[in-house]
């Protein structure tokens, strides 16, 4: 299903090559953030360039998803430790 998309950021046009409808709705909801982020930085930050609004866009973006990763890493560390106490537990009835 390979085509190209037309996706607008910061009033500039890009063209996408997707490979699946989920691709395709997964950028075009995530073209769709940085559009309001850029909005609420832009309203916050009246008279500052748009390069440095996509600066402080994609920091935060960024950050957001080290912060993610932080905690997907610690729930995989929670899921670790309670299959082994649920092991345990099941060796212990036999």
């Amino acid at each position: 299903m390979d085509h190209r998309i037309k996706l607008k950021i910061a009033d500039r046009s890009y063209r996408q090559v997707i490979h699946t409808e989920e691709e395709e709705a997964c950028i075009r909801q995530a073209a769709q953030n940085v559009n309001e982020r850029i909005g609420h930085l832009s309203s916050r930050f009246a008279g500052v360039s748009v390069i440095d609004i996509l600066t402080i866009a994609a920091l935060n973006e960024s950050i957001e998803k080290v912060e993610m990763q932080k905690r997907l890493a610690d729930l995989e560390a929670e899921i670790a430790s309670m299959s082994s106490v649920l092991d345990n537990y099941v060796k212990s009835l036999k």
